[in-house]
């Protein structure tokens, strides 16, 4: 019962003095009350260790281990006698060989290496300054629970624009209010609190150190708990709406999906070890617990039991609900749907001349099987084979690798592009146009959706438009020179024929094209035309 105690005092606090964040320490000094009555010899073992490694990660550690309350409460545990962890020197002495072999091991497993993890500390600043600073969490992380429960996602959003609105209120006094249900998903192995689209900004991360007027003037708090608060309510919610008529035993896999459904798996409670970890976020992908918990969802469809049923139940019902949707917005705009992968514009519509759909990982994983299906299907297997990094031509033959490429971690993809010259689908980088290469530098550490307005072609309303689009979480993008052409092919087929170009024959289309000299001026503008990188935003898919 003490837990529930100190975690009713810390959100009082976190309400009355308006904390960002909830750490441990606030738990015990603003809980020492509730503790007073507690033998410390009862504080579990399992709980202080976690703590400590979460500590050792980039909160003061000595200060936690000096806390009164934790030093009793390591010597109260097996007996008189005390021995000197290795790990921690003269820091603190522990109550038996045991205990102290015990933290030792939680301590090294966590010991980073200084290199990995200051690029981790710089990749992790990339990724909330681009991914973070929107409100875009509902149509990306969130959309799996869009599909699957409307009125928890409803719920969730008008919660999550509260707290950007004013603040962490509203989480604390959430977690205040269901306090049982919270610990409750926690211990069966939900998460809760900061994911790495937000850890540069907690403590030991490098926006975390910019000065709190900065914070603020940038929104940087703002979005943060935004985005917290849309994830953990939402998490938390969805938990206790499945878990009605469920075992005991069932609610550790529930709690896992539910992480997962969200896009929050934790990679060190898979057993990942830190370096691997360190080295995943700073070198390999942009996001690797949101991937790897998309996968994970994935492969768990595969799989029998409650927690296949669970998965494949997630998967339908958002390709289902998606499609549909779609189907919706298609028809009242008088347009085709587009539920084939392997073209341009999967399941978007056009918008006042942008192009809009819905994007997630999920959305990723399609496009990409269909290329490789597409391969597959034109006896191209050989360009699986094709795996040089460094080489443009490689990533246009191999669209697993281009996957990849898309996916980079902050920072690794702008390097590639500069060393290729080329992102991964070919756009030529300007590196001969000084003002062209300030814009597009300028544009990589911007968030996505300004970089959207920046980098997009078309009028100045399609670029408002596909960045509001990008904001808001959606996948937008504005019309290439090949569009253009396109739409004029089809106009022109329709005023002489009554016709889309692609339905007539080919002398039909000679005859359009002679008769309308400015098909041939806007091929060449297709022709020259190197993909905007509005189009990039449509064919590599970086966290969405």
């Amino acid at each position: 019962m003490y837990k529930r105690q100190v975690l009713r005092d810390a959100t009082e606090y976190s309400i009355q003095e308006g904390v960002e964040t909830i750490d441990f320490f606030e738990w015990l000094e603003k809980g020492s009350k509730a503790l007073d009555g507690v033998e410390p010899a009862n504080w579990p073992l399992e709980s202080v260790s976690r703590y400590l490694t979460s500590i050792y990660d980039g909160v003061n550690r000595k200060q936690f281990l000096q806390h009164p309350g934790v030093v009793q409460a390591l010597r109260a545990r097996e007996g008189a006698r005390g021995f000197k962890s290795t790990t921690l020197g003269e820091e603190a002495e522990f109550a038996s060989e045991a205990i102290a072999r015990e933290i030792d091991a939680v301590l090294n497993n966590a010991k980073p290496n200084s290199v990995l993890t200051q690029a981790g500390n710089v990749s992790d600043a990339l990724r909330t300054l681009k991914a973070s600073s929107d409100l875009g969490a509902g149509m990306i992380q969130g959309l799996p629970l869009l599909f699957r429960n409307p009125v928890i996602w409803g719920k969730g959003m008008l919660d999550s624009v509260d707290a950007f609105a004013r603040g962490p209120y509203k989480r604390a006094r959430y977690i205040r209010d269901n306090i049982d249900d919270v610990l409750e998903f926690i211990e069966n192995g939900g998460l809760m609190g900061s994911t790495e689209f937000t850890e540069s900004l907690a403590g030991g991360g490098l926006l975390a150190k910019l000065p709190h007027a900065v914070r603020e003037a940038t929104m940087f708090n703002r979005y943060s708990n935004s985005f917290e608060t849309f994830l953990d309510l939402s998490k938390v919610e969805l938990y206790k709406s499945m878990k009605v008529g469920r075992r005991p035993d069932e609610l550790r896999d529930l709690a896992l999906h539910v992480n997962k459904m969200l896009g929050t798996i934790s990679s060190k409670a898979m057993g990942i070890g830190r370096t691997q970890r360190d080295f995943e976020r700073a070198f390999i992908l942009f996001s690797p617990r949101y991937t790897r918990a998309m996968t994970s969802l994935l492969i768990d469809g595969f799989k029998g039991g409650i927690k296949g049923k669970d998965a494949r139940t997630a998967m339908t019902s958002m390709a289902m609900g998606g499609m549909i949707a779609h189907r919706a917005f298609a028809e009242v705009l008088g347009q085709e749907p587009n539920f084939d992968p392997s073209k341009p514009h999967f399941m978007q519509v056009e918008i006042g001349g942008v192009w809009v759909g819905i994007g997630g990982k999920m959305r990723s994983f399609y496009r990409t099987l269909a290329k490789i299906d597409t391969k597959i299907g034109k006896g191209e297997v050989g360009d699986f084979l094709s795996w040089n990094i460094f080489n443009a031509e490689d990533y246009f033959k191999n669209p697993i690798l281009q996957f990849a490429r898309g996916n980079a971690a902050p920072g690794v993809g702008s390097g590639l592009n500069l060393i290729t010259g080329q992102d991964a689908i070919g756009q030529l980088i300007p590196d001969r146009d000084p003002s062209g290469f300030v814009g597009y530098a300028g544009g990589e550490l911007l968030p996505f959706f300004l970089s959207s307005f920046f980098q997009s072609g078309g009028t100045l309303a399609q670029k408002t438009g596909a960045a509001a689009g990008d904001y808001f979480g959606l996948q937008s993008s504005t019309p290439s020179q090949k569009d253009v052409l396109n739409n004029l092919k089809d106009a022109h087929s329709q005023t002489m024929f009554g016709r889309d170009w692609k339905n007539l024959s080919k002398e039909d289309q000679f005859e359009v094209s002679k008769a309308n000299p400015d098909i041939d001026l806007q091929q060449e503008k297709a022709s020259e035309e190197d993909y905007s990188y509005s189009r990039q935003r449509e064919n590599v898919d970086y966290f969405k």
